[in-house]
């Protein structure tokens, strides 16, 4: 989990119209749209992207205009060689490669945007409160008190059902005006302690690394 943590510090009204057949062709051609596949599935994919993928491998999967090179904040002022997938739109994630773009293989991918489509099979997604990040996850879970490097990190699971050394979620306070210092730093607090609730926490960031 050290290494996790510090790589982080590194249509509807149309829909309705549509008939039966239209449906089912719409939801067959998602399979095999790229930019249609917007799921996650920790320590495997994320979306076309997997362990093996290499910039150039994603150019040809998503098209060179939603594939663009850039450099990604990791931590503290560092920041790597990586690239942007769906670059200025709420889908968009930032890959850090092991060695170098085009060529390296992926060491994390990180979502940030609310509103994006990205989430996994259970529903974890940018923008999702802590209580419904608990009832997923079918019991409290414990994180990192908030305003430092590591804040509002998940750091055990406590055997709930996404328990995953793959999956590393990040939550923020959306309601500042009750943040109480027992709620600082690295303090390690329950998913259903009252006070830490009272913040509204919902998921900022996401990362994902690979089996």
């Amino acid at each position: 989990m050290k290494t996790f943590i510090f790589i982080l510090l590194s249509a509807g009204l149309l829909l309705s119209c549509r008939t039966d057949s239209e449906r089912r062709a719409t939801s067959a051609d998602d399979l095999i749209k790229p930019e249609a596949d917007f799921l996650i599935i920790p320590g495997k994919r994320v979306g076309m992207i997997t362990a093996t993928s290499t910039e150039t491998m994603l150019r040809k999967a998503y098209t060179d205009a939603k594939v663009r090179r850039s450099e990604v904040y990791v931590s503290e002022g560092f920041q790597r060689a990586g690239t942007v997938v769906f670059p200025d739109t709420k889908d968009a994630l930032e890959i850090v490669w092991e060695i170098g773009a085009p060529e390296g293989k992926p060491a994390f991918v990180r979502i940030g945007e609310e509103g994006g489509k990205w989430k996994t099979p259970e529903g974890v997604a940018i923008g999702m409160t802590i209580e419904a990040l608990e009832e997923v996850n079918g019991k409290p879970f414990r994180l990192y008190g908030f305003e430092w490097d590591y804040g509002g990190l998940v750091v055990d699971w406590d055997g709930g059902r996404l328990n995953s050394p793959y999956l590393i979620v990040v939550l923020m306070p959306q309601d500042y005006s009750h943040l109480k210092p027992e709620l600082l730093r690295d303090v390690i607090l329950r998913s259903d302690n009252e006070a830490l609730r009272a913040l509204q926490p919902k998921i900022a960031s996401i990362v994902l690394t690979f089996e």
